[in-house]
């Protein structure tokens, strides 16, 4: 049988919002009111484990997931997300030219540069180990948070600055919120 932390039988009830999701498993029993972030931790269940093992401990694996073959785990490409000067509403670089702008009143070379931004989510990383009563039974409820990676895409000045996307780098879920913000799409949590 697989580790526990990389496989569910079918129908395991799961809890999900925007930023995380928490795995029910019934038939593993969890202590009422129990919740910790270490899953070596043993909360005074019978057995015999050793230093540092819990009963937990097969529960704190990051389940990878792979982009290119789950459905929704990559999100397309955002608009741009730089914010535009107030007056010109553009955004872009000046590069001073001495006095030799493309005018008299123009002493900097202006281009126009699009910053697109691309996220996607490559695991789960457990965060919490918790008791959920489910039916009166008390199991292991596992909470994870989505592992997401960005990449990004600079272009301007028509075709004159172009670039391939950089490669995907990991990303905080603080920082997630925040490309949000700045319009980038944001994939949602898939149901694995």
């Amino acid at each position: 049988m697989p580790p526990p932390g990389r496989w569910l039988p079918e129908g395991t009830p799961r809890l999900t919002d925007r930023f995380s999701i928490t795995r029910l498993y019934p038939g593993v029993y969890a202590p009422p009111g129990w919740s910790s972030r270490d899953f070596d931790e043993n909360p005074g269940i019978t057995g015999v484990y050793g230093v540092g093992q819990g009963p937990y401990s097969g529960y704190g694996d990051t389940i990878p997931i792979d982009p290119d073959t789950t459905p929704g785990a990559t999100g397309p490409w955002s608009g741009n997300v730089l914010t535009p000067d107030p007056i010109t509403g553009k955004t872009g670089i000046s590069i001073p030219t001495g006095n030799k702008g493309p005018n008299d009143q123009n002493n900097s070379l202006d281009i126009d540069i699009t910053k697109k931004v691309q996220l996607r989510i490559v695991g789960l990383k457990p965060v919490l180990a918790s008791s959920f009563d489910l039916n009166g039974n008390p199991v292991l409820a596992v909470t994870y948070e989505p592992v997401y990676q960005v990449r990004t895409l600079y272009y301007g000045g028509g075709t004159t600055v172009v670039r391939e996307p950089t490669a995907w780098t990991n990303v905080s879920i603080d920082q997630v919120q925040q490309l949000e913000r700045m319009g980038a799409f944001v994939p949602v949590i898939p149901a694995t």
